[in-house]
């Protein structure tokens, strides 16, 4: 068939008594929300009812949130007239503006639900007991103790204020990394297609010897069970790793549990939060603050060679 015939064909399958829409795919969306999806969007808000939004009062969402609870207090089942539509995108203003004010009710409605979505998700509102939502100056350093202590927290994570000096080194490490781009392709390690996709080959794994699982199974059964975090300080003891990540010995027991802390976080799918919840006398501050300083430029590199020489000086390595 042709393009041509394919469209009649179709059209050949719509109903002739449907409503012939000519607007956008989102304008057909907006319209479905408000027109058929209307009880949805205020069971939805309902449940929204229970929560404890918050924003800065110029926000449109919480304008239009508030306007809905307040309606909600009146008994108002329609959108006064002369509303100032405002408050929503321009989007919604036409249906806002409609000659059925219940509709326009409906819409503000659905207006609002979007709105606190984008809202909540872009970090312009938030709820305080939230662990993922919550106020952004919470999640941030106090500004009084940045103000004294900013220039050794940039410090301690080998960082400058200088943006100069900053683009250098991310420029440098840049290069580099072209460079080795370059002597891979070159060595036929990997491909780079007329698309410019980068392709490498598959790694084969090699079978399994029977000798090497009995082996590592008797190893096992001679070390018996052992707790991770007694392992953890007993290979820093012999390694030293937590004084390469955090570039200098750890002053007292609690910035070396930090330090513990913030490998079991990076390590694992929890947070400092629910980490701290798990090692008694540990803050949430102290976790995060350990986090950015491993993440420093080559700490944790270090740190890994550190415990690789550990483990191959031993005879069994």
């Amino acid at each position: 068939l042709t393009d041509a015939q394919i469209v009649a064909a179709m059209r050949d399958l719509v109903p002739k008594n449907a409503e012939n829409f000519a607007g956008t795919r989102a304008q057909f969306v907006r319209e479905t929300l408000v027109k058929e999806q209307a009880p949805r969007m205020s069971a939805l808000l309902n449940a929204l009812g229970v929560l404890e939004i918050k924003g800065e009062e110029t926000d449109k969402a919480l304008k239009q949130l508030k306007t809905l609870r307040d309606l909600s207090k009146r008994g108002i089942s329609s959108l006064p007239e002369g509303f100032d539509v405002s408050v929503a995108d321009p989007s919604w203003h036409s249906l806002l503006e409609g000659p059925d004010r219940k509709v326009a009710l409906a819409a503000l409605k659905a207006s609002a639900a979007t709105s606190l979505k984008k809202a909540i998700k872009g970090g312009k509102l938030w709820l305080e007991h939230s662990s993922r939502h919550r106020n952004r100056a919470d999640q941030l350093i106090p500004e009084t103790q940045w103000a004294e202590k900013h220039k050794s927290l940039i410090r301690a994570l080998s960082l400058t204020d200088n943006p100069d000096k900053f683009l250098e080194r991310v420029l440098g490490r840049v290069k580099a990394g072209i460079g080795q781009l370059v002597q891979a392709v070159e060595d036929g390690a990997l491909t780079i297609d007329s698309q410019g996709h980068i392709h490498i080959a598959p790694i084969q794994a090699l079978e399994v010897e029977p000798q090497v699982t009995k082996t590592r199974e008797s190893m096992f059964n001679m070390i018996g069970d052992a707790q991770f975090g007694n392992m953890l300080v007993e290979i820093d003891a012999k390694s030293g790793f937590s004084q390469a990540l955090l570039g200098r010995r750890a002053k007292d027991m609690a910035e070396l549990k930090a330090v513990y802390g913030a490998l079991y976080t990076h390590g694992t799918e929890n947070t400092a939060k629910g980490v701290c919840a798990m090692i008694p006398g540990l803050q949430v501050s102290q976790v995060t603050m350990a986090m950015r300083a491993t993440e420093a430029s080559g700490r944790l590199r270090e740190a890994n060679s550190r415990v690789i020489e550990f483990q191959q000086s031993m005879p069994i390595a």
